[in-house]
Formats: C-alpha cells, structure tokens, sequence
C-alpha cells in the first residue's frame, strides 16, 4: 500500500503530505468499498437479489467520492498536480477516469436490472387492474 500511495502522491501531491480529504476518502474506499466489494463478488456468485442494491451505493460512494477529489483539486487551481503531461494527463485525468467509467457503467447496470425485476414483478398487478377495469376480471 505504502508503495501505490507513494505513486500517486507523483501525480498529486496531496497523497505526499497527507492532506485531510484524501486520507478520508482513501480511508473510506479501503475499510467500506473495499470489503462491500468482495461481499458483492459473493453475493453475485450466490445470485443474492440484494447484490444488485449494494451494487449501486457502492458505485455511488465511489463516484461521490471522484466528484469530490476532481473538485477539491480543481478548487485549489490543481496546485497539487504536477503539470508535466504524464502526470498531469495521464496520471490524473486518465487512470482516475476509470474510477468514474467503471461505477457509472454498474449504476446505470444495477439499475436497469433493478427496474426490470420490478416491471416483471408489477406486470401480473397490472394486468389484472386492466383487466377488472374493463369488466372482465373479477
């Protein structure tokens, strides 16, 4: 860990001394995501229905956490990033956009697996309003 903490903190400087936020969100990513991970992992190899909701906050947490490391940089005027083009370029912009790629791609999954279980579980109901509104059900 020492040595992946070491080279981002190439990239931004914030992960050398420190700083509060990035301690925080790492702590988070580490000790929450990180372990709500490998129980998704199980719970997707079990067919747990409840893998699909932790699917989601986990995503969100990750991309919330993105949001905030992208604008805590940006409001600082980027000072904490080295601007030479590999750093700068594809350090901080490319390899982190995979953190934001990666969880939108399982929201937007979860979520479209998580409406049609619903639209699937609801037809029977609907159907059958239907079919008592037009004098044919019950």
């Amino acid at each position: 860990m020492a040595s992946l903490w070491k080279e981002y903190s190439q990239a931004d400087s914030r992960y050398a001394w420190r700083e509060a936020f990035i301690v925080s969100m790492e702590a988070f990513t580490a000790f929450v995501e990180g372990p709500a991970s490998f129980v998704i992992a199980w719970a997707m190899a079990a067919g747990k229905p409840w893998r699909l909701p932790l699917m989601m906050l986990t995503a969100f947490g990750q991309l919330y956490g993105c949001v905030l490391y992208f604008a805590t940089s940006w409001h600082g005027g980027f000072a904490d990033v080295r601007p030479e083009p590999i750093f700068y370029w594809f350090y901080f912009w490319i390899i982190n956009s995979v953190w934001i790629v990666v969880p939108t791609y399982v929201c937007f999954y979860a979520w479209g697996k998580m409406t049609e279980g619903v639209r699937v579980m609801e037809a029977p109901a609907v159907k059958a309003a239907g079919l008592a509104r037009n004098g044919k059900g019950k």
